[in-house]
């Protein structure tokens, strides 16, 4: 092999300098169009597969081994066209699969684990080496698309969910947590919370699959066969349609301009690029790629204005401190009402996950309760109602980090809490998220656990795959073959020896998948599936409604940066009332001048969320039992722009929403909702 530039090879490879030629000409082309396979493979995989190969928690049994190889079959099946046809090269599955591992990789280390701080046991990839390589195989033994589709298809389908299950089994142990049945993959998901989960939450094994005996994934694996035959076949001749050569003639010249044209040649007042010029440029360059400074956001001030003024009002928020070791926990508290005028476009909430927005895995979530019930997928929320909630975090990552409270609703996306700033001190090194299973297996950090396999297994195949790739790589590539068939010569370019090599590496990686399917079985014997059980919540009890509103004008002013409405409200209770509060999107507009109103404000609270210009109520005396009166209110502040809560005027619906909360003469409060069609005035 180290002469074979030097020689001719099989009456194929040309010999002397145009066999050095030929040889820098493949790698240099095969190294361009690996990178671009893989760029392109990689973005088809996020858009379609998504979170059901990225995140540990979504691989389920039912959807994930279904979709997974359906969608990841396109690219191999049109590669393989392109590599068999013009050059006898068995290799575009593996080719294709080896990019992508390396490629999904390259983004989980450096995207999700060193930027946003996920651990690995959450976001480790799946491979798909195993079907890949039997996939080649097949179309070497087999000799065509046909053969490679029927035959080829269905291992690719059939040898993913056996291929994974070693490095899948650690993390579908079952534990308890919270009074809750879950898996281990449940729980790294519980523990580390996405600031943005999908608007779908977790699909979880829904519909009439599981009828089937309790055999989903095996009922997935040859539905997911068929499909992948159906796939491969479509994408064989779409890889055709784009291998095909067409000569269009161009009229772009001629559209610009440039028709019968030359090119001026430059003079004295012809611009030019100066040095000093590209000096600054690459200064300016190299400045921001050095030193970069680090951002954050949670995206809330982005949410658009109905969605924070009409879905869910959160209020009485606490934080039991702003400050914490790494593996010390706080306490988030409070209430939030899931208001009554939820916006029409939206489905009416049902399912929904209790979560944390913090930066990556900054900090941990250690329980969450929604009126004292764990609330890991909660449903039967009602509109109108108010629910208690109570959320305990924990120190992971040192450095100072804004976390909220969140929503996550089915179908609504994540609604997002007042923010607090937390200061995490002390050592990374030093965190821990031990738990302990129900078979009594001691995991003594969730960060780690089962990555050694993860790691090893992935390894295993990514060696077994580059062998498989060096196999062919070692001889001529590209120019040499395609001359080669051109002139008939196919039986130089496979042997006989590649055939048995074929087939005794096909029947080994069935044995070897076996092998690692059986390992995995013997090892965590008592694995059961990802869990997608929701739990009912009740809301707190309805108190009496203390008065009825009426929006009788409701407008705010641009150049004043003020809402000014105006109600009539019917005192129903039986002492005076005084309204003290104006509450919209986290925003709290407070009547300074109602003690009552300014003795519910927590000193803590987040001051960006706290105008200091407060609310003006005018009239502002009590308002007597069985009393109607009208009462303009009007909170005016920056923090409508800062809070990007101004583009409501280019909502379709022109709404706005709040809550109003009154105070009797014993200080106690009543909260009512606001809401109603708002316009916009640009003049005073």
């Amino acid at each position: 092999m180290a002469n074979i530039t030097e020689t001719a090879w099989r009456g194929v490879w040309p010999s002397g300098a145009a066999a050095r030629v030929s040889r820098t000409f493949d790698f240099l082309v095969a190294a361009a169009i690996f990178i671009v396979l893989v760029a392109a493979y990689h973005i088809h995989v996020e858009l379609t597969i998504g979170d059901w190969d990225f995140w540990n928690d979504w691989k389920d049994r039912e959807f994930w081994p279904t979709f997974t190889p359906v969608l990841l079959i396109t690219f191999p099946a049109a590669v393989h066209y392109i590599l068999w046809t013009y050059f006898r090269l068995p290799i575009g599955a593996t080719l294709c699969c080896v990019g992508l591992l390396l490629g999904e990789w390259i983004v989980r280390v450096h995207g999700f684990h060193i930027w946003a701080w996920f651990p690995y046991s959450l976001i480790w990839p799946a491979t798909m080496l195993p079907g890949a390589i039997a996939l080649d195989l097949v179309l070497l033994l087999g000799g065509n698309f046909i053969m490679s589709g029927i035959f080829g298809g269905m291992l690719f389908a059939l040898l993913f969910y056996p291929g994974n299950w070693p490095m899948l089994a650690a993390y579908r142990l079952p534990l308890e947590h919270i009074g809750s049945l879950l898996t281990v993959g449940d729980m790294i998901g519980y523990v580390y919370p996405r600031s943005s989960m999908p608007e779908y939450l977790r699909i979880i094994e829904r519909g009439t699959l599981r009828t089937f005996g309790g055999h989903s994934a095996v009922v997935s694996a040859f539905f997911s066969g068929f499909m992948c035959i159906l796939m491969y076949f479509v994408w064989w001749h779409i890889g055709k349609l784009l291998a095909t050569t067409a000569f269009v003639p161009s009229k772009l010249s001629k559209w610009m301009g440039l028709s019968d044209k030359t090119v001026p040649a430059p003079t004295a007042t012809s611009p030019v690029v100066r040095p000093a010029t590209v000096v600054l440029g690459l200064a300016v360059l190299l400045t921001s790629v050095l030193y970069s400074m680090p951002t954050q956001a949670h995206g809330e001030r982005n949410q658009e204005p109905f969605l924070r003024m009409r879905t869910v009002h959160w209020y009485d928020v606490k934080f039991s401190g702003t400050k914490a070791a790494v593996n010390d926990e706080i306490t988030i508290t409070g209430k939030f009402r899931i208001f009554e005028d939820w916006p029409e476009i939206l489905p009416k909430p049902d399912t929904i996950f209790l979560g944390l927005a913090s930066p990556g895995g900054a900090m941990t979530r250690v329980e969450s309760y929604i009126d004292g019930v764990p609330a890991i997928q909660s449903t039967g929320l009602q509109l109108g109602r108010d629910y208690d909630f109570k959320i305990v975090v924990k120190g992971r990552i040192p450095g100072r980090w804004h976390i909220h409270p969140m929503l996550n609703i089915q179908k609504a996306g994540p609604l997002p809490g007042p923010g607090e700033w937390i200061d995490v001190t002390g050592n990374f090194n030093d965190f821990r998220q031990p738990v302990t299973t129900l078979d009594g297996t001691q995991i003594a950090n969730l960060e780690d656990w089962g990555l050694g396999t993860v790691f090893s297994w992935h390894a295993l195949w990514l060696v077994l795959a580059i062998l498989w790739l060096l196999w062919w790589i070692r001889r001529p590539l590209l120019l040499p073959r395609y001359m080669a068939l051109k002139a008939g010569r196919e039986e130089a370019l496979i042997t006989r020896q590649d055939r048995i090599v074929a087939a005794a590496s096909l029947a080994g990686i069935i044995v070897l998948v076996s092998g690692g399917f059986l390992w995995a079985e013997n090892e965590y014997p008592n694995t059961i599936p990802l869990q997608g059980g929701r739990v009912r919540v009740n809301p707190l009890p309805v108190p009496p409604q203390a008065v009825d509103l009426k929006v009788t004008k409701a407008n705010y002013d641009v150049p004043g940066r003020a809402m000014r409405i105006t109600i009539e409200i019917t005192n129903k209770y039986t002492k005076p009332l005084q309204l003290g509060e104006f509450t919209s999107a986290s925003l709290r507009f407070v009547d300074h001048l109602v003690p009552a109103a300014n003795a519910h404000v927590d000193p803590a609270y987040p001051k960006d969320l706290l105008p200091k210009s407060g609310l003006q109520v005018e009239p502002n005396t009590p308002l007597q039992p069985g009393e109607t009166r009208t009462v303009k209110f009007v909170a005016a502040d920056v923090a409508w722009e800062a809070e990007r809560l101004t583009s409501l005027m280019r909502d379709p619906d022109s709404s706005f929403g709040g809550l109003l909360f009154f105070y009797d003469s014993d200080g106690e409060r009543h909260i009512a909702n606001v809401y109603g069609t708002i316009v916009p005035t640009f003049v005073r």
